[in-house]
């Protein structure tokens, strides 16, 4: 399951989002539910969940997850990283985060302010963004809906399981988090 897939529809791979995909669902209600039980070996949610309410949509989000994996299976998760942002911003200054956006979103601008707006245009998105997280906070989240082995892993490693999708260009701002269903 490819979820919140937006406009990088995966060949091979179920993508979901509210619109223009293979099955149209609000994420965010109970639009999973049409799934069985354990019924994906693996989900893979790029960038979403960073998009949603932290104390009502996403844990009810994770739950959905958890049902519909199979005893096994492996979630995918990707998001802005706070440490991994803040980090940059700390070492290299702003330069290096708008650099990183440049490559992704060619015409990017800052729109005549200091380089450090990015910060604000990473963390908030024009209001689209509702949270911004670091392992620690994640990990709880999805503990809580009772995923075991969560561990944060590197570009490498997600891209490894997952050749068919397409390179992103933001690992230097993203975290990458690998969880399993055990029971």
């Amino acid at each position: 399951l490819h979820l919140g897939c937006g406009r990088r529809l995966i060949p091979n791979w179920l993508n979901v989002d509210l619109y223009n995909s293979d099955i149209d669902i609000d994420i965010c209600s109970n639009g999973l539910s049409i799934f069985e039980e354990n019924y994906f070996q693996v989900i893979t949610s790029e960038h979403v969940v960073e998009h949603l309410d932290m104390h009502e949509e996403l844990p009810n989000l994770l739950d959905h997850l958890y049902r519909i994996l199979d005893i096994g299976g492996v979630l995918w998760i990707t998001t802005p990283s706070l440490q991994k942002i803040a980090r940059s911003y700390l070492k290299d200054g702003a330069r290096t985060l708008v650099q990183g956006r440049k490559k992704r979103f060619p015409d990017y601008t800052t729109r005549g302010y200091s380089d450090s707006i990015i910060v604000n245009d990473i963390f908030y998105q024009n209001g689209e963004h509702k949270n911004i997280f670091d392992f620690s906070l994640l990990e709880q989240l999805i503990n809580n809906s009772k995923f075991t082995d969560i561990k944060e892993v590197d570009y490498e490693e997600f891209s490894s399981n997952h050749m068919e999708f397409p390179q992103r260009d933001d690992a230097e701002q993203t975290i990458y988090i690998m969880a399993r269903k055990s029971i």
